[in-house]
């Protein structure tokens, strides 16, 4: 897993997919110029989000103490045992490790005994459900126990321009997220043109993704955040 600045991806993009629009600032080459700061940034996110949707690049765990009076069990955070939300019960315990309501989906869930728990198996009355990507129907079987939710999470957002925001990003996916931004610079301005620009750029990013997946790189350098709870113990 590899690890840029934002303002070093910014600095990529002006002279690289972007260079046709003269989108440096004048008075210091490695920034965005106004126009385009906001812009960039928003689409930053989404390429990110999409890159982290498409691929399992970070994977992260939550704990789930569950209670007999709950049947569906949401991933989000008024349900924290830190929160000062109304919801009646709170069993997402974040003492330890602080949850950023960031899951895209549930890869696995685990018991006190470290065993993994079936997953979407109608035929099991055991089985644990995905109700929705970011809700579990745990069965009574696991009433008073601390699960431990394996999940693939998403980029965290990027707040503003920094020079210490960091993308977390393997480096084989870099080029495509500058490809993914471009498209939607390209795309929005409107003209034929470029929005012909726009097309290539984004049939880049998909062919970059594409053959990502056939190589399967991403399955061998996950960030795995998924382990450290049940290292140190506390499950």
């Amino acid at each position: 897993m590899s690890a840029i600045t934002y303002q070093e991806f910014c600095t990529r993009l002006a002279f690289g997919q972007l260079r046709s629009l003269s989108i440096r600032d004048e008075s210091n080459p490695s920034l965005i110029t106004n126009k385009y700061r906001d812009q960039i940034l928003s689409f930053t996110n989404q390429g990110l989000t999409n890159l982290s949707s498409r691929f399992v690049i970070m994977k992260k765990e939550v704990l789930v103490k569950t209670q007999a009076e709950v049947k569906n069990y949401y991933l989000r955070s008024d349900f924290t045992l830190s929160s000062l939300s109304l919801e009646v019960y709170k069993y997402l315990d974040d003492t330890l490790e602080s949850f950023n309501e960031d899951v895209i989906k549930v890869l696995s869930v685990y018991d006190e005994d470290n065993i993994e728990a079936s997953m979407n198996d109608q035929d099991n009355e055991d089985s644990i459900h995905n109700v929705i990507f970011d809700c579990l129907k745990i069965p009574e079987c696991f009433v008073d126990q601390t699960l431990r939710v394996v999940y693939q999470a998403r980029h965290e957002i990027l707040e503003e321009e920094s020079k210490t925001i960091v993308i977390r990003l393997p480096y084989y996916l870099e080029d495509a997220l500058a490809h993914f931004v471009a498209s939607k610079v390209f795309l929005g301005m409107g003209s034929p043109e470029q929005i012909a620009k726009g097309t290539m750029h984004l049939q880049m990013y998909d062919a970059l993704c594409k053959e990502v997946m056939d190589s399967d790189f991403v399955s061998t350098s996950t960030s795995n955040q998924g382990t450290k709870l049940y290292n140190r113990g506390f499950v």
